[in-house]
């Protein structure tokens, strides 16, 4: 495994690079109108005081000011941008599902996305056996939604008549309770495991071509016996 592995790819700066200047974009248009409102909105300058630095960490990953877990940097920029735009939306009065339909928090919305889909290429691509994990785990939890929704959809067009189809309807639902839990804990474990083959400290103790630690000698070995030769 070569240095390379450890930091962040070319394709994958760029795509840093650009969420970085959008949001940094979005951050200094949200300033301004803060700043213009009468009153100042200082709850929204401070929400975007700390995107801004979300920003700033984005463009530093991109210089290579940071090696260190940038799947969980970006991860944690994110999150930030969700909980920051909303509490933003929030502290100007709107409701909870004004926000979940206001397309302001649907862009930044989508800029976390991004920033959450970049961290996962970024600890996914370490390992060639992370991608086969996370397909399988898609797969399993893909079957699993699949099941939900024939659960829904069969509830509402399809109403037992008579005690034993209403039994068999109730036996059917728990057995597909029991697989829908299967097929969730499979595809999470799955998806656990593609992430924990990413793990850089995992990769670090297995890279080839490392010194092997020094075994201990017994006491007394390699020194010269006591006592003079004649």
């Amino acid at each position: 495994m070569t240095e390379q592995m450890f930091t962040l790819g070319a394709r994958q700066k760029k795509v840093i690079g650009v969420l970085s200047a959008l949001l940094l974009a979005t951050v200094a248009w949200a300033a301004y109108r803060a700043l213009t409102k009468s009153p100042m909105d200082a709850f929204v300058l401070g929400f975007e005081g700390i995107l801004t630095l979300c920003g700033l960490t984005g463009l530093l990953l991109v210089w290579g000011r940071f090696r260190d877990g940038p799947g969980l940097a970006l991860a944690l920029i994110a999150l930030a941008v969700v909980v920051c735009t909303g509490l933003g939306l929030v502290s100007q009065q709107f409701a909870a599902r004004q926000v979940a339909r206001s397309p302001w928090f649907l862009g930044r919305f989508a800029l976390a996305l991004g920033f959450a889909g970049v961290g996962a290429w970024t600890v996914l691509a370490r390992d060639g056996r992370s991608a086969k994990a996370a397909r399988q785990g898609v797969i399993w939890l893909g079957l699993g939604l699949v099941m939900v929704a024939g659960v829904a959809v069969a509830w509402k067009v399809w109403t037992p008549q008579g005690t034993a189809m209403k039994v068999g309807a109730i036996t059917a639902l728990m057995v597909a309770g029991v697989a829908l839990v299967a097929f969730i804990s499979v595809g999470v474990d799955l998806v656990i495991h593609a992430f924990e083959y990413g793990r850089l400290d995992r990769q670090a103790t297995s890279v080839p071509g490392s010194p092997a630690p020094m075994p201990k000698s017994p006491a007394g070995a390699g020194q010269e016996p006591s006592g003079s030769t004649t």
